[in-house]
């Protein structure tokens, strides 16, 4: 084979695993962002069937991390599409009651603040101290 030949055989070769790798990659990226979603919502039904109790994990301030595939705003949208009697955030209500401030992770000031404008029960749940006689 000619030296001619093979160089131009390398560069196909070379050019057919760039777009094989710039493929897996793409799609990869695309899974993460559209399809695959954690479900992180967790929901409780008591045995008489009368209330219902969701639990949503959030990431702190990862949740306005843009690469990530769990931002604020799509736990704003649980809030908005759940529609909560109470909604409890991680904020210490003392603080709020006293000051009037959200003392909070950051995610929290404006998924306070949306419960709020749209006339949400919104209390805060933090803060609790273990004692000895703590039980868990």
């Amino acid at each position: 084979m000619s030296s001619e030949r093979r160089k131009l055989l390398n560069h196909m070769i070379i050019f057919i695993v760039f777009i094989i790798l710039v493929t897996v990659l793409t799609l990869s990226i695309l899974y993460f962002k559209y399809i695959h979603k954690e479900n992180n919502l967790v929901l409780y039904i008591n045995e008489d069937n009368t209330q219902k109790v969701y639990i949503l994990g959030t990431i702190h301030e990862y949740n306005f991390k843009s690469f990530l595939n769990y931002s604020y705003l799509d736990v704003q949208n649980v809030i908005e599409n759940i529609r909560p009697d109470l909604l409890l955030l991680e904020v210490g209500q003392e603080t709020y009651n006293e000051y009037g401030v959200v003392k909070s992770p950051v995610e929290m000031i404006p998924l306070w603040c949306y419960a709020l404008e749209e006339g949400m029960r919104v209390n805060g749940v933090d803060w609790f101290e273990v004692t000895e006689n703590s039980r868990s």
